[in-house]
C-alpha cells in the first residue's frame, strides 16, 4: 500500500506543470499567533518522523525557499486581517518535504511553509484558506499535509500489514463523501456529525490542514481523490486535490489545491 501511495503522488505530480510556488500547511508545525512563514532561500529539511516505513530513511530533497513568496503570503494574509511574520530560521518538516519530493522530485518550485495557529477552529482555518485563495490565480499551489485519521495511541506499527480498523474506515469514508460534495457545513461540524470522530481525530492538528485547503477553493472546483488507503491499521493516507473548471487541462496549477 505504501508503494501504491508513492506511485499515486508521483503520477499526479508528473501530470502537472511546475507551479510558480508552493505554500504548505503541515500538521507538524503549530505556533502561537502571529502565524509564521518560512523565509529561508535554502530551507533546512527537518527529520521529525517516527514510525514511518523504511523507504523514508533513504529520502532527501533538494529544494528551494523564497523570501519573496514568504513576504507575499504575509501581505496577502494581512490584507484579510490575519497576522503573520517571516521566520527565516525554521525549516521544512517531513510532512511537507516528503510528499512534495514525490510530486515534484526536481524541486524547481520554491516552497514556503506556514504554521498552523494554536487554539484555532476549523472555521478560522477556512478563513485563512480564503485569504490565500487569490494566490492560486498567480500559479501558486496551496498544499495541506496531515491525516484524515490520526490516532497515535491506536496505530499498530507492531504488526505487518494489519487489517484496517472499522472505526478508521468509517470516519475516512464520511470525510470522503463530504469532500466529494464540497459540503463545508458538515465538515466544519465533523465532531458532531462524523462517525467515530472521537477515535479518528482525538486532536485537531492532523485534520487542520484540510480546512485551509477547503477554504482556498474557488468557484467551479471539484474534488479529485488521488489516493485512499491505510498504513499501520488506521493511519489514513487519503490524498485529494481541488481542481478548477478547466478540466481539460489538469496541468494548470492555478486551478489546483491539494491535501496529502
Amino acid at each position: 500500500m505504501n508503494e501504491a501511495y508513492k506511485l499515486a503522488l508521483r503520477r499526479f505530480g508528473a501530470k502537472l506543470r511546475e507551479p510558480k510556488g508552493l505554500v504548505v500547511f503541515s500538521a507538524h508545525w503549530e505556533s502561537m499567533r502571529p502565524m509564521r512563514v518560512t523565509g529561508s532561500r535554502s530551507p533546512q529539511l527537518i527529520q521529525d518522523y517516527e514510525g514511518f516505513p523504511g523507504w523514508v530513511d533513504s529520502l532527501t530533497y533538494k529544494c528551494q525557499g523564497s523570501p519573496a513568496l514568504a513576504e507575499r503570503v504575509v501581505q496577502t494574509l494581512a490584507a484579510r486581517g490575519t497576522g503573520a511574520i517571516v521566520d527565516a530560521s525554521h525549516g521544512l518538516d517531513t510532512a511537507t518535504w516528503i510528499p512534495l519530493s514525490l510530486m515534484f522530485p526536481h524541486g524547481r518550485s520554491p516552497i514556503v511553509q506556514v504554521s498552523l495557529p494554536t487554539a484555532t477552529t476549523p472555521a478560522d482555518l477556512v478563513d485563512v484558506g480564503r485569504a490565500l485563495s487569490p494566490l492560486r490565480g498567480e500559479g501558486i499551489m496551496i498544499v495541506g499535509t496531515g491525516g484524515i485519521v490520526h490516532n497515535p495511541s491506536r496505530v499498530r506499527f507492531d504488526l505487518h500489514d494489519p487489517p484496517t480498523e472499522p472505526w478508521a474506515r468509517a470516519f475516512d469514508n464520511w470525510v470522503r463523501e463530504r469532500l466529494d460534495a464540497l459540503d463545508e457545513e458538515a465538515l466544519l461540524d465533523y465532531r458532531a456529525r462524523a462517525p467515530q470522530a472521537h477515535l479518528a481525530a482525538p486532536t485537531f492538528e492532523h485534520l487542520a490542514p484540510l480546512f485551509v485547503v477547503l477554504g482556498a477553493r474557488c468557484r467551479g472546483d471539484r474534488c479529485v481523490q488521488l489516493f485512499e488507503g491505510f498504513h499501520a491499521g488506521n493511519l489514513s493516507l487519503r490524498s485529494f486535490a481541488l481542481m478548477g473548471r478547466r478540466v481539460n487541462d489538469a496541468r494548470l496549477p492555478d486551478d489546483l489545491t491539494i491535501a496529502a
